[in-house]
């Protein structure tokens, strides 16, 4: 039974950093682009 339960929170730790990780490249290009001239993000970070 330990072995499943450290596989499962593995698996939400797995979850979680990649959710962390998809969102800060999305609001470094969000950056990006602004900078360069496109308004390409909905939500605007930088108004």
């Amino acid at each position: 039974m330990p072995v499943l339960k450290t596989k499962v929170i593995n698996y939400i730790e797995l979850f979680v950093i990649l959710l962390v990780l998809s969102a800060g490249v999305y609001l470094v290009s969000c950056g990006v682009m602004s900078a360069v001239g496109w308004d390409a993000c909905w939500p605007h970070p930088l108004r």
